[in-house]
């Protein structure tokens, strides 16, 4: 019983002074608010791709993906490093003469492999 009259007088403690009003009530829902608009899952994802003409098709088909902002790397390097200081979410090697038709390869013809970029830390 006695804990429950001390919960109360420090309540209306709290609630008497009108700037712990603004501290306890306002003030985490606005910073809530702020991290939320700042860091919130509202931006597109960011793809690199270093690609030949031949891969054209390819391109326009990872465009055309809901939350996939895809962005054209001149070279290997730049890709990886910019993968790597977070400038880009991941990337893709796309080597020339690779097949992007999802038939076999004609016979003859050399694999080449699209080589996928990303961090190492699930970002």
């Amino acid at each position: 019983m006695s804990a429950l009259v001390i919960a109360r007088m420090e309540l209306v403690r709290l609630l008497r002074d009108r700037s712990n009003l603004f501290f306890v009530f306002v003030f985490p829902l606005l910073l809530v608010v702020l991290i939320g608009t700042a860091f919130g899952a509202g931006a597109d994802s960011r793809l690199g791709v270093v690609a030949t003409e031949e891969a054209a098709p390819l391109v326009a088909d990872l465009e055309q993906l809901e939350g996939v902002a895809v962005e054209p790397v001149d070279d290997a390097e730049t890709l990886t490093d910019r993968v790597a200081r977070g400038g880009l979410t991941a990337g893709l090697l796309v080597p020339e003469g690779a097949v992007l038709t999802g038939a076999a390869p004609p016979s003859g013809a050399s694999q080449a492999a699209v080589t996928f970029v990303g961090r190492g830390d699930g970002a």
